[in-house]
């Protein structure tokens, strides 16, 4: 596997705190020191002739020292793939109320739960309790006073008349300057059609001096988005390989066109947004010709129709190989490919939590 490697931030170790943690993604890209697809860290021609290779993406000053979630699922996969820090298997509204002290950090971060407004969801927005889970994270801020704080949701924010007034004075009310970034994935070399909001705080008290709205702002990487032909191009199939992930997949049958999920990913494209609540009904890799299949040449050397596996939806989201979707450290087994779909799709992809971590690296020291 050809690896290649990316400059490196130097600063000293920042202690960090991760809420609503899942099984991790925003906390491998806040911290970095994982591989990616090379075309997915460089920007790309049009036109995809090299084989797959491997950049390394080299660690950040960010340390996760402490994470929570209340999927059981999530924390397993969690503490197999981070060696180090303590996973709290609980909501973070209930450790509030009782009283819980959280641990010291200069950085906290979190993907508050974001189903309620999304434009795939049920969009019931603040009336739903999962929708009001930016309090927790502004009480947190509050307690903690971190320098800085990330927070990601969906894009489906701005869409919802005075949402993102209201989270920001939230975090307004706790002391911190906070600034939106509306990101495109693949903008950033992610190779999927996925679209997510950034919200980047300064604590007031501590900055050192003023900062324009685009300073933590990342850069784009990317005016030619990596297609899934690229990223799949030395998978093997289910039957022949010896990647756990990539053995197991969703056997949910075709069930009629239009209907969601029951569509092939277009290879020559990046791929689809991954879905947490997906039910089983994640998207095809390949279909037979007469539900519309269009990739004939694979039809006819026997390859099967058949949805996309926990490996393919682990490297649209930009998990490394190396990242395993298993429970117990001492004998693994694979959490359910059910299960893994979910910790995934829930998950922020690391690639882009990686390049929005790099630039506020870069201009920490200018700051504090």
């Amino acid at each position: 596997m050809r690896k290649s490697k990316e400059r490196a931030t130097k600063l000293s170790s920042i202690k960090t705190l991760s809420l609503f943690s899942g099984c991790g993604g925003l906390d491998l890209g806040i911290e970095g020191g994982f591989n990616v697809p090379s075309l997915c860290a460089t920007a790309c021609d049009s036109e995809i002739k090299e084989p797959l290779a491997w950049t390394y993406l080299p660690k950040t000053p960010f340390k996760i020292a402490w994470a929570n979630d209340i999927m059981e699922s999530a924390q397993k996969v969690w503490r197999y793939n981070f060696k180090e820090g303590h996973y709290e298997l609980n909501s973070v509204e209930l450790l509030l109320k009782e009283g819980y002290k959280f641990p010291e950090a200069e950085l906290v971060i979190g993907g508050f739960p974001c189903q309620d407004f999304s434009v795939a969801g049920k969009r019931q927005g603040f009336s739903a309790q999962r929708g009001a889970l930016y309090k927790a994270m502004a009480s947190v801020l509050k307690q903690v006073q971190p320098k800085a704080f990330i927070a990601e949701n969906v894009f489906g924010l701005l869409s919802i008349p005075n949402a993102l007034p209201i989270i920001m004075n939230a975090f307004d009310e706790v002391g911190y300057q906070v600034e939106v970034y509306p990101l495109t994935a693949t903008e950033y070399g992610v190779p999927q059609a996925r679209q997510r909001l950034f919200f980047v705080g300064i604590n007031k008290k501590m900055l050192r001096k003023k900062v324009n709205t685009n300073y933590c702002a990342p850069i784009k990487t990317h005016t030619t988005p990596v297609p899934l032909s690229y990223v799949f191009s030395d998978l093997e199939e289910p039957e022949t390989t010896m990647d756990w992930e990539q053995q197991h997949y969703s056997k949910a049958k075709w069930y009629g066109k239009g209907r969601q999920g029951n569509i092939e990913v277009a290879l020559s494209k990046p791929g689809p947004t991954i879905r947490a609540e997906h039910h089983g009904n994640i998207e095809f890799r390949r279909l037979a010709q007469e539900h519309g299949g269009l990739y004939t040449e694979e039809l006819s050397q026997g390859l099967k129709e058949r949805r996309l596996t926990i490996r393919e939806c682990a490297r649209i989201q930009t998990f490394p190989d190396e990242f395993h979707f298993v429970q117990n450290t001492n004998r693994p087994s694979l959490i359910s490919a059910s299960a893994a779909y979910k910790v995934i799709g829930n998950a922020v992809p690391p690639l882009l939590a990686y390049r929005v971590a790099y630039q506020l690296a870069s201009v920490w020291n200018d700051m504090f």
